[in-house]
C-alpha cells in the first residue's frame, strides 16, 4: 500500500472528504489533489498535507501513513513505549545513519514523483505550443 492509499484510508477512517480537508486542515485544492491520489495520477503524497491532517486531527498516526507501521489512529495515551516491539523494530533511531538514509530516500521518492508530474505537464504544454506554432506557420504560408 502506498502513502497515498494509506492517507485516503485514514480520511475514510475519519469519515472526512476533500471539503473538510480543505476547510479544517487548510489544504488548498483538496478536491483536485484527492481526485489525483484516487486515480493514481499523483502517486506520492506531499508531506505538507500529512502534516496539515495530523495537526487538525492529532489522533492520526503520521507514522502509519508514511511507513504503514503502527496503528492508524493513536489513543491519548499512545506513545513510543506503548507501541509493540514489532511496530518499532524496523524503525531506526534518529541517531543512526539508517534513519537519515530512510528520511533522505523518502524525500527523494517524493520529489522524483513531483518532478515526473511536472515533466509530464511540461511535455503536454510544449506539445500544445508546437501545435500552435505549426498552425501559425501554415496560416502564414497561406497568406
Amino acid at each position: 500500500m502506498t502513502t497515498s492509499e494509506r492517507f485516503l484510508e485514514v480520511m475514510e477512517g475519519l469519515k472526512i472528504g476533500p471539503y473538510v480537508l480543505e476547510k479544517d486542515c487548510g489544504v488548498k485544492n483538496a478536491q483536485a489533489k484527492i481526485s489525483h491520489y484516487k486515480k493514481g495520477v499523483t502517486k506520492a503524497i506531499s508531506g505538507d498535507i500529512i502534516v496539515q491532517l495530523c495537526e487538525a486531527y492529532p489522533q492520526v498516526n503520521a507514522n502509519y501513513i508514511l511507513t504503514g507501521k503502527g496503528p492508524m489512529f493513536l489513543d491519548n495515551e499512545t506513545s513510543h513505549s506503548s507501541l509493540s516491539e514489532k511496530d518499532v523494530e524496523d524503525l531506526p533511531s534518529p541517531e543512526t545513519a539508517e534513519y537519515w538514509k530512510r528520511m533522505y530516500e523518502t524525500t527523494v521518492v517524493m520529489y522524483e514523483a513531483q518532478f515526473e508530474d511536472l515533466q509530464r505537464r511540461f511535455n503536454a504544454l510544449n506539445k500544445s505550443v508546437e501545435e500552435i506554432q505549426d498552425l501559425f506557420s501554415v496560416r502564414r504560408k497561406a497568406v
